[in-house]
């Protein structure tokens, strides 16, 4: 993680947030949630990703292929049609 971090003092940042464990709350996030995953994200891993998602009650989880951490920005459509959809299956 600390490699994955380029500013000064982000490792420390990353180390303390590696050791909290806020899974046990979870369960008590009650909203729509989506999590979108990149592929080969080495920050937070899908597997991690689905954690998260399985977690919340009626989280949906998207691993989008062929991206690292920041889906958003590796690929731009790819992630606007995935959150767009999302939202067009919220309940009004």
């Amino acid at each position: 993680m600390d490699r994955a971090c380029r500013m000064p003092g982000c490792g420390y940042a990353a180390a303390s947030l590696g050791e909290t464990d806020h899974t046990a709350d979870l369960g008590r996030i009650h909203v729509p949630t989506l999590v979108v995953v990149g592929e080969h994200d080495r920050v937070c891993p899908p597997a991690d990703s689905r954690v998260l998602a399985d977690g919340i009650d009626g989280a949906v989880c998207v691993e989008v292929p062929d991206s690292g951490h920041l889906p958003n920005q590796e690929c731009p459509e790819v992630f606007n049609r995935i959150v767009g959809d999302w939202l067009e299956g919220l309940p009004v």
